[in-house]
């Protein structure tokens, strides 16, 4: 079919296009590890002097009436999406926090509401930190949309995980 195309979108390159659809090599987007000191956490979002990325509005001052846990070094597998989708929580956050998994603390909340999200930690022996205010004096904070080898190298430590939780791995 491919043959048959003789023209794409006014002043595009149709040799692009065709390369593109024709590429068997493809490269991923790597992973980009971000380093923030002394960060605020909770799970609307985080903010630095310098950085802030919230999820949705404060709900004024009580977000802030709550103690602060200080932790040395917090590894944040969170972002909006994760923070809405139960899917991405499972799919994202936990292979992210399979990054520098010896590094560390990790904040990763369950999804507010859902049934599942602490079977989840338990069968991957994912501890979290359980406090909604953390100040952290090193966030690292993962840019992980990439499905290239490292993350493919994530999913196996996870099936693994399972597998020897949870026994065989004939489909059932």
């Amino acid at each position: 079919m491919l043959e048959r195309v003789t023209a794409t979108v006014k002043n595009n390159d149709l040799s692009y296009y065709l390369r593109s659809a024709t590429e068997t090599a493809v490269t991923h987007v790597p992973v980009i590890r971000y380093t923030y000191r002394n960060a605020l956490v909770r799970r609307r979002g985080f903010s630095t002097k310098r950085t802030k990325k919230s999820y949705y509005k404060a709900n004024g001052l009580s977000d802030f009436l709550t103690p602060v846990t200080e932790i040395k070094t917090l590894r944040y597998c969170y972002n909006s999406v994760i923070y809405n989708y139960f899917g991405h929580w499972l799919t994202d956050a936990t292979t992210s926090a399979f990054i520098d998994s010896d590094r560390g603390d990790l904040w990763m909340p369950p999804i507010e509401g859902s049934a599942h999200a602490r079977d989840y930690l338990e069968a991957l022996d994912l501890k979290i930190i359980e406090s909604q205010l953390v100040h952290a004096e090193e966030l690292i904070d993962y840019q992980d949309y990439g499905q290239g080898s490292h993350k493919q190298q994530r999913y196996e430590q996870i099936f693994q995980k399972l597998l020897a939780r949870y026994g065989s791995d004939e489909p059932s």
